[in-house]
């Protein structure tokens, strides 16, 4: 029939009699006591037995298994081990063939099963037709299989979700420096349209500033509707005034008849000399007046 999970080979020493007469007479007795104690489902009152038995005589490989027995069927696979291997001391061919059997059972239970397949295949080469060794080295075997794949499996997924954490930190880093580069070139091209928004206010401004000076040049060099009202008054005052000077010249030079040629000769010489003077003053007004324009 099929087996199936794993076994553990309980090794039971019977038929010591228990006898406290010395230390090494209570050994066997501990053991036997122990050992009824175990077959009757009393666990801590097996180990507690066997424990005093291996402080007497941790060399003897009995003591050691079914102290081993006793920690397992407790459910402490870890110190079990550590029985299995003290008791692996001894020659005895059946004995170390029980002990590297346990201690595979106890390999198995702690998921170690590389350790346990080497176990095992000592213990079947010591007892090469023990069928629960073959058993339970094939259920290692398989275990451990199960156990690389999953690994293999779990480092994967290990590696791929570093690959993508590598990946996606990439990534982010890329869309960072995309969002500094596109930001920096947005605001180089804000700094630039307000720089050329400037420029034209500047320029606008420059421009009215040049037409409104212009334009006050032309008002001023062109002679306004009073101005040029003021200017006809006075050019017909002083008209006046010439022929007024003229008139009074007339009424008080005497006729030709009455007057001395020498003194007619000097009249004349005045009168000349007097237009002359009043005709260069104008010049001069006229002339002031073209500097001025020119000017503004």
């Amino acid at each position: 029939m099929k087996r199936a999970g794993w076994l553990l080979l309980l090794l039971f020493l019977g038929g010591l009699a228990w006898a406290p007469a010395s230390r090494a007479d209570s050994v066997p007795g501990l053991v036997s006591r122990g050992n009824q104690a175990f077959a009757a489902g009393k666990i801590d009152e097996a180990l507690a037995d066997y424990q005093q038995a291996a402080e007497l005589d941790p060399s003897r490989p009995e003591v050691q298994i079914n102290l081993g027995n006793a920690l397992f069927k407790k459910g402490n696979p870890a110190d079990a081990l550590k029985a299995y291997t003290n008791a692996l001391t001894t020659d005895d061919p059946g004995l170390r063939s029980r002990a590297l059997y346990n201690r595979g059972t106890a390999q198995i239970a702690l998921q170690d099963y590389g350790s346990a397949i080497q176990s095992l295949r000592q213990s079947l080469r010591l007892n090469p037709n023990d069928e629960d060794a073959k058993h339970n080295l094939l259920y290692a075997q398989q275990k451990k299989q199960e156990q690389d794949e999953q690994k293999k499996q779990d480092q994967d997924k290990k590696q791929q979700d570093q690959n993508k954490q590598d990946q996606d930190k990439q990534d982010q880093d890329q869309q960072d420096q995309d969002k500094q580069d596109q930001d920096k070139q947005d605001q180089e091209q804000q700094d630039q349209d307000k720089q050329d928004q400037d420029q034209q206010d500047q320029d606008k401004q420059d421009q009215q500033k040049q037409d409104q000076q212009k334009k006050q040049g032309e008002q001023q060099s062109t002679p306004q509707p009073q101005d040029q009202q003021q200017q006809q008054q006075q050019e017909q005052q002083s008209a006046e005034e010439q022929q007024g000077e003229a008139g009074e010249a007339q009424e008080a030079t005497p006729s030709p008849d009455q007057i001395d040629p020498a003194v007619a000769a000097a009249i004349l010489d005045a009168l000349q000399k007097e237009e002359q003077q009043q005709l260069q003053q104008r010049l001069q007004t006229e002339k002031s007046d073209e500097d001025e324009d020119k000017d503004w």
